[in-house]
């Protein structure tokens, strides 16, 4: 397989990867929930490294340095999004716990009104 083949495979993935990464942040922007632009952030630049790739070659001098900077981005941008992930759902875990904890209150303060009420004469 040629390198310049090559490259362009990884470009492409390198697309595919960060339109995922937008699709999932701006899924989750929806919900309202803060923190998530640094998995956009991460989406970006993932795609703006995936086009160097695909085009650099012949936009910019190829050297070796370039190349491990374009990967160690790369790896920042995949890692801001699961790092985006993991805090997504453990917010809504936390929600989810708090929400059960509300409801215990209020069922334990119902059950307290409707043993007063019973007790009550009236």
């Amino acid at each position: 397989m040629s390198s310049n083949l090559l490259n362009y495979l990884v470009g492409a993935l390198g697309l595919v990867s960060a339109t995922i990464q937008v699709t999932a942040t701006i899924l989750l922007m929806k919900e309202r929930m803060g923190a998530v632009w640094m998995m956009f952030v991460g989406a970006i630049v993932g795609g703006l490294l995936a086009l160097y790739i695909l085009f650099g070659s012949r936009l910019l001098p190829s050297s070796e340095n370039i190349d491990l900077l374009v990967r160690a981005v790369s790896w920042m941008g995949w890692m801001s999004f699961t790092l985006g992930l993991l805090w997504y759902s453990l917010k809504r875990r936390a929600m989810a716990n708090r929400i059960e904890e509300l409801e215990a209150i209020l069922r334990a303060h119902t059950q307290q009104q409707a043993g007063a009420r019973s007790a009550d004469p009236c």
